[in-house]
């Protein structure tokens, strides 16, 4: 028995085919969520190695602390908030700041709703 064939079976009376549908949906969701997460990672590893590649230092570092405040304010508190006098005192800096706490705060919320979904 299949994991749809578990979706389309009604209460069929047998413990054990109740069980065995039960451990397939733990296992096809957490085989989703391990998916999403993989993903986003690349994701964004991806996209701060494209966005970094040739830039000025000091756009890296506002791009890096924007994106650890990003995650920070989102949920993540395993990543520091950060934004150093750079964000007043320098355009570049504080752009690329913006940049990156938009982008990894919404792609950490994204994770964070689907995980969620995939509870439920």
């Amino acid at each position: 028995m299949g994991y749809l064939e578990c979706l389309l079976t009604t209460q069929s009376g047998h413990l054990q085919t109740e069980i065995f549908c039960i451990y397939m949906k733990h296992i096809f969701s957490i085989t989703l969520i391990i998916m999403n997460i993989s993903c986003a990672s690349k994701q964004y590893i991806e996209h701060r190695e494209i966005l970094l590649e040739d830039t000025p230092s000091v756009y890296k570092q506002g791009y890096i602390d924007g994106c650890a405040s990003g995650e920070n304010i989102a949920g993540n508190y395993m990543t520091p908030f950060k934004r150093s006098e750079a964000y007043i005192n320098d355009d570049l800096y504080k752009r690329a700041w913006d940049v990156g706490y938009e982008y990894c705060k919404e792609q950490l919320e994204e994770d964070q709703e689907l995980e969620r979904l995939m509870k439920h």
